[in-house]
């Protein structure tokens, strides 16, 4: 199969969630022996890259994927004026957000390529909602779209998480000027012609509007699954940005309901917490953080495998309801035993608690739940074997890639039927 990945993200398993799924879904194609092309539109580059596209990009072509790069999208979109900025929160038209997901740009770079999409490629495969914008006009070939988070939604989280003053204030504006985005983002994915979502909750909201869309959940990377042995103080590690949207908040809950459990129970020093990933958390926040001795704030590490094999709990405390936690099924893929909030069943519900997870409602009940991990080695040891299991069976690439493939194939049938269904 000749299959066209257009995305405004740079593939990767390092960055973000979604370049992770990208990453894996591509390469675990092309090692099939599918022809894979990888379409990148928008504006990829940004802070999260940390200047590492051309390596990944380089290293995907490595694996079989060709990268295309369209003309534009190297620079920022113009600003527009402080009148057009005021209309848009004071009374948002649909239309602005094409604006506002970049479809401009992506639909030119989109045109530039028509004549060797349809002569290279069976279908395309879109992923973010500025994609999908721009696909619903190429008729050539079938579409198949993987949105991202709804961006209202994960507004609305930044917004109820707290912050300084100039922080809810952006939010407050950028939800007002959001307000109708749902609307927006239905009449776009009614204009392709079928849709999966790697969130459960949000596919089921497309079903409930008419759209049919099927759940896939995320993969991530096979890693080699070699628990190393148990050591002594009990090593708690905890993975992500410590100030993204869907960090500082869960941080929170450990801090105040999870921590002073452990410390009462272990000692202060009778446990390590470690946080693994960007320390992008204001010096308040990081005094909060250091003022336990128990913290360890690792930063970036680059060899997550070492990490994640030694930890004897790994801690998803984020409580958002919005999207699901890639970092989960990281844990997962290293048969670490996962203790997380019970929102992540939303995205995910294969989860069930005290089967292949740990799962809490609060600090608290967080807290309990890795003091139990941590005092009982049958219940971790159960936990770490149903984890690589669940992950096996669900979230590898090559059965999320045939789930996809499932997909596709569908679409092509679809497609050759409507084309006879003409002929007639």
């Amino acid at each position: 199969m000749r299959i066209g990945f257009v995305c405004d993200v740079i593939p990767s398993p390092a960055i973000t969630g979604a370049g992770q799924h990208l990453w894996c879904m591509a390469t675990e194609l092309a090692a099939q022996g599918h022809h894979v092309t990888y379409i990148l539109a928008g504006r990829p580059e940004t802070p999260a890259t940390h200047g590492a596209a051309g390596r990944w990009l380089r290293a995907i072509e490595d694996a079989g994927v060709r990268v295309v790069r369209p003309q534009g999208g190297s620079s920022a979109p113009a600003r527009p004026g402080r009148l057009a900025r005021l209309r848009a929160v004071v009374a948002p038209r649909l239309e602005d957000y094409e604006g506002y997901y970049d479809v401009p740009l992506i639909r030119q770079q989109v045109a530039a390529l028509c004549g060797r999409l349809g002569s290279e490629h069976d279908l395309l495969f879109g992923f973010g909602w500025g994609v999908a914008a721009a696909l619903g006009s190429v008729r050539e070939l079938p579409r198949l779209i993987l949105p991202g988070d709804p961006t209202h939604l994960v507004v609305r989280t930044r917004l109820s998480s707290g912050g300084s003053p100039r922080a809810l204030l952006q939010a407050a504006l950028e939800a007002m000027r959001l307000r109708r985005v749902p609307q927006w983002m239905l009449s776009t994915l009614r204009r392709v012609d079928a849709v999966t979502w790697t969130a459960a909750q949000h596919a089921e909201w497309l079903r409930c509007h008419g759209i049919p869309c099927s759940y896939i959940p995320t993969p991530a990377p096979d890693e080699p699954w070699q628990r190393l042995p148990p050591r002594e103080p009990p090593r708690i590690v905890h993975l992500g940005h410590l100030g993204g949207t869907a960090g500082w908040t869960g941080i929170r809950l450990l801090l105040d309901g999870a921590l002073p459990q452990l410390e009462q129970a272990l000692g202060r020093t009778g446990f390590e917490l470690h946080f693994i990933g960007a320390k992008d958390i204001t010096s308040r926040q990081e005094r909060a953080l250091r003022a336990h001795p128990s913290v360890r704030l690792r930063g970036h590490v680059e060899d997550l495998g070492p990490e994640l094999r030694a930890a004897d709990v790994y801690v998803v405390p984020s409580p958002h309801r919005v999207g699901m936690r890639t970092r989960l099924v990281t844990g997962l893929s290293y048969g670490c035993c996962v203790v997380a909030h019970e929102a992540c069943r939303l995205g995910n519900p294969e989860l069930q608690d005290g089967v292949n997870v740990l799962l809490a409602a609060d600090g608290r009940g967080l807290g309990r739940r890795i003091l139990e991990a941590v005092r009982d080695s049958a219940l971790r040891g159960r936990m770490q074997a149903a984890a690589r299991r669940i992950y096996e069976e669900v979230f590898a690439p090559s059965v999320v890639c045939a789930r996809y493939l499932a997909e596709f194939e569908q679409l092509l049938a679809r497609r050759v039927g409507a084309l006879q269904g003409t002929d007639r």
